[in-house]
């Protein structure tokens, strides 16, 4: 299922993970998300959401966010495949991964806003 959420005044189509086996699988196998295109996690509960790109083709950005969808940690630019483990420094309730570079490049900030996550 897809969704929409905006940050830093850009709308983004949102693919859905909220099932285990959804938040599991991830952007694996996948092809590469499109410039308007990313997926967004969903958690029971605020905590510190942690995750790898094994298996996934292309680069990707996540940006954390708080049960008031305020972003609470970035990381950029993990390289595709990449295991290593990547978790938010504060806890946070949302994930959303877009392709490599747009966190950058549209210049999402801690503390900025991401709408229509709830």
């Amino acid at each position: 299922m897809t969704m929409e959420i905006s940050v830093s005044g850009k709308v983004f189509q949102a693919q859905e993970a909220r099932s285990f086996l959804e938040k599991s699988r991830g952007l694996m196998f996948r092809p590469p998300l499109m410039e308007n295109e990313c997926m967004a996690f969903f958690f029971d509960s605020s905590g510190y959401h942690a995750f790898w790109n094994l298996f996934v083709s292309f680069p990707i950005d996540i940006v954390w966010a708080n049960e008031h969808g305020i972003v609470t940690h970035i990381e950029g630019m993990i390289p595709a495949g990449s295991v290593a483990i990547r978790r938010p420094l504060k806890p946070s309730k949302y994930a959303i991964e877009f392709y490599g570079g747009t966190a950058k490049k549209l210049k999402i900030n801690v503390t900025d806003r991401v709408s229509g996550l709830f």
